[in-house]
């Protein structure tokens, strides 16, 4: 098997766009990470208590797990996770939605009362817009159709970044802290603040090695799902063949190769079917090809 050579961007060229950096800096640095949802949710928090980053939950052994950003909980106990999205995915609202569920269960232990489960907020920062109609900010909040004066009240939030949308009516704060995340150019205290956390952290000969086996780790993971897709493929292929004929059990195996691949690495590293496609490098005709084939499965 060939193995995956994608390059490994330089850690010195690390942004605060940039995952290992992004949670980094956040859970590191707790006055930052406050300042920043204080600035996402336009509300006061007194302190931030807990910041891990790369926080992994399952809740159970077979279902689906997912891996997040930042995950924060304030004096209060509420929650946040804070994720950085780089690359849209049109399963972005299911995976928000997911997320929040997976919190909530890991929140709430076997026989506690609904009462129980904390305030808790996803937030997504994107560098593109999902929605394609320009806003910067979108707030979701659970609203009853008929009244949408009515607010369910189950304490839960989405909010999703659009660095790329419109600056119109947004704070001046705001609208640096975006304009940072498009050109890394710090025009005021907090981006500032936020640049300097960047600086020390591409200075840290630690998290470089971190950073390094990070990448490492992932890379040999890939190959390791990717060996066993190959590895998954043949022998499907070899019984398919034998059955319709050598050509077609070979394309039906490579088909079966690439579907059991693309699983494995969402399995492997919590990503959306998407992000997965785009780790092994498929086309846009080839992603196309793929969904089809496995909404069929």
């Amino acid at each position: 098997m060939e193995e995956m050579t994608n390059a490994v961007k330089p850690y010195e060229s690390l942004e605060f766009t940039d995952d290992f950096i992004f949670w980094k800096v956040l859970t590191t640095d707790l006055y930052l990470c406050r300042e920043l949802l204080e600035l996402v949710l336009g509300v006061e928090i007194e302190k931030v208590e807990l910041a891990e980053g790369q926080k992994t939950m399952q809740p159970q052994p077979d279902s689906h797990g997912i891996r997040l950003d930042v995950y924060v909980v304030d004096e209060a106990h509420s929650v946040y996770d804070i994720d950085m999205q780089t690359k849209l995915s049109e399963h972005l609202p299911k995976r928000m939605r997911y997320y929040q569920s997976v919190i909530d269960l890991n929140q709430l232990e076997s026989g506690k009362s609904y009462s129980m489960l904390n305030r808790s907020y996803v937030i997504f920062i994107c560098l593109a817009d999902l929605f394609k109609v320009g806003m910067a900010v979108y707030q979701f909040k659970n609203l009853c159709v008929n009244d949408t004066s009515i607010e369910l009240g189950d304490e839960t939030e989405k909010i999703i970044l659009n660095a790329a949308g419109s600056r119109d009516g947004l704070s001046q704060k705001m609208t640096n802290f975006l304009d940072y995340l498009m050109t890394h150019e710090a025009k005021d205290k907090f981006t500032k603040a936020l640049a300097k956390a960047v600086d020390r952290a591409r200075n840290n000969p630690k998290w470089r090695n971190d950073y390094m086996k990070y990448e490492a780790d992932k890379a040999d993971l890939i190959n390791q799902g990717i060996a066993i897709g190959e590895a998954r493929g043949k022998e499907q292929g070899i019984a398919i063949g034998e059955a319709r004929g050598e050509a077609r059990g070979e394309a039906r195996g490579k088909e079966e190769e690439r579907i059991y691949n693309i699983r494995c690495i969402m399995s492997k590293f919590k990503l959306s079917l998407d992000q997965a496609m785009d780790t092994i490098g498929l086309s846009k005709d080839e992603k196309k090809r793929m969904l089809s084939l496995m909404n069929k499965k």
